[in-house]
């Protein structure tokens, strides 16, 4: 009896899952991805580099430096 119980409410949660919304409304545009992509890449350079100005320790610089290369590798980053 148990396993029913429990594929009632399985069925009962993934009946919750599905959107009321339209399907045009929940969907987003390739466009709106992509700028969704850059701003959160942009947000996340300024915060590493604000740890990074905040960091003195040598190692931790060149890890910090090592994440803004791999975040964005196109964004200038001091040497040490």
């Amino acid at each position: 009896m148990r396993r029913y119980g429990s594929l009632v409410s399985r069925l009962s949660y993934l009946r919750h899952e599905i959107p009321d919304t339209p399907k045009e409304k929940s969907m987003t545009s390739e466009r709106d991805r992509e700028i969704k992509r850059r701003r959160h890449r942009r947000d996340k350079v300024r915060k590493l580099r604000a740890r990074l100005d905040r960091t003195t320790d040598v190692r931790q610089r060149a890890v910090v430096i090592r994440k803004i290369q791999r975040v964005s590798p196109a964004a200038p980053v001091p040497e040490s």
